[in-house]
């Protein structure tokens, strides 16, 4: 996100206990370097928050983070175009408010 220069984001998360690793990182000593790195890269910009959300709320994003775990795309979607799929994801849930996955 900063990258794109991206000023203000908000990440969500399904996993309360990741949220409170990203927020504080002292209390994951086995993930402690990528979580300060992750802090200190959030604390760059200027506004930024983390909230938790229903794992089904957002179909979309589950839908891309399968993608990439599953299919091994390494590559960010921004920087590469997004799959065929995706579109098609996207526009049925701004139509229906949910998508047909």
């Amino acid at each position: 996100m900063k990258i794109l220069h991206f000023k203000e984001v908000i990440l969500e998360s399904s996993s309360t206990m990741a949220m409170n690793a990203v927020l504080h990182p002292h209390k994951a000593p086995a993930f402690r370097n990528i979580l300060v790195e992750i802090r200190s890269l959030l604390i760059s910009l200027d506004n930024w928050k983390i909230e938790i959300f229903n794992q089904g709320g957002n179909k979309v994003a589950a839908k891309i983070a399968a993608s990439v775990t599953e299919d091994h795309r390494y590559q960010s979607y921004v920087a590469s175009g997004e799959p065929s799929w995706l579109s098609l994801v996207i526009s049925s849930e701004a139509r229906n408010g949910t998508s047909e996955l």
